[in-house]
């Protein structure tokens, strides 16, 4: 139901304009009209509590991706070949002292 006394045409027609048709100048024609601003934000997306959460939620994402880099390339590291050009095996013979198996090493070269 219309009850604007203007619309007092017939359905899908329109009614005469209601004031002159003012002409644009070029520049005018050429620059874009304002949209529609946007909706407003909610009540409940806007409450502190939904706030937070996207923060903890966000900060959980970016821990878990940064966690996910670091044991990628920390395998990465693990699994290179080390600095030694030749495998050699050396045998630590039982209650051996840290310095004395470091002196072998060095003896034989392989540190």
């Amino acid at each position: 139901m219309n009850t604007n006394a203007a619309d007092n045409g017939e359905f899908g027609q329109r009614s005469a304009p209601s004031g002159p048709i003012v002409p644009k100048t070029a520049s005018e024609a050429l620059r874009p009209e304002a949209g529609t601003p946007p909706p407003k934000r909610s009540r409940a997306s806007r409450s502190q509590f939904v706030v937070f959460m996207n923060f903890v939620i966000s900060l959980v994402m970016l821990l878990v991706l940064a966690a996910g880099f670091a044991l990628y390339f920390g395998k990465q590291e693990f699994n290179e070949p080390g600095p030694s050009a030749n495998a050699d095996t050396f045998l630590v013979k039982p209650n051996t002292g840290v310095q004395e198996i470091a002196e072998q090493l060095e003896r034989r070269g392989l540190i």
